[in-house]
């Protein structure tokens, strides 16, 4: 998490090429949204996969996976969310519809590149895992979303899976768990529930 010097290895190393895109416009902003973008190295065109941060922010520890995910052969595209904000502004404090509308923009930026095949998926890590569930219960063209420790819209006291937001999900969802991370695992079980109780194509690890 955060800045580190294996990270910063990575990028430096990588074969990739990778360069921020400074000019991708989100409606109702006043500034365009900053993105980190790595292409993969192969001779057809890829899939569009949106790399979602967590919630220390837009650092070298994200753009290793960014990194990563083109290694796997797809177009990485990074959204800085805090681009479009005043600094000092937390993570935390970014509501579901901005990065929704970001995400969006990122979305729409990526699949209108000559090298896209017309597929797109997000994935995102801690806060970032929560905002690509959320992502898939907003954008219903996404073919797939990955979570890493991020849990469902949640509602109620005791908190709970959304079952009406979870029912507007087309695409598969494969979500990552950490064994010692039971503020998160701990809705696991109820997510699978809710999921199949919604019939909707839910894989956990």
């Amino acid at each position: 998490q955060g800045n580190g010097p294996a990270s910063k290895e990575r990028i430096a190393k990588s074969p990739r090429h990778g360069q921020w895109i400074e000019d991708i416009k989100v409606a109702g902003a006043d500034k365009p949204l900053r993105t980190w973008v790595v292409y993969p190295e192969r001779p057809d065109k890829a899939p569009v996969v949106l790399v979602i941060m967590e919630i220390y922010g837009m650092t070298d520890w994200v753009q290793a996976p960014a990194d990563q995910v083109a290694a796997d052969g797809f177009i990485a595209v990074a959204p800085d969310f805090m681009s479009l904000k005043a600094a000092g502004t937390a993570v935390s404090a970014l509501k579901t519809d901005e990065v929704v509308a970001d995400l969006n923009a990122a979305r729409d930026w990526g699949l209108a590149q000559p090298s896209a095949n017309g597929k797109s998926a997000s994935v995102g890590f801690c806060w970032g895992g929560n905002q690509s569930f959320a992502y898939a219960v907003a954008q219903a063209k996404l073919d797939a979303a990955v979570t890493f420790y991020g849990q469902p819209p949640m509602v109620g006291t005791p908190l709970k899976p959304d079952e009406a937001a979870l029912a507007k999900i087309v695409c598969p969802v494969l979500s990552f768990y950490g064994g010692n991370d039971q503020r998160v695992t701990a809705t696991m079980a109820p997510t699978q529930d809710a999921m199949k109780k919604l019939s909707k194509a839910f894989e956990v690890k």
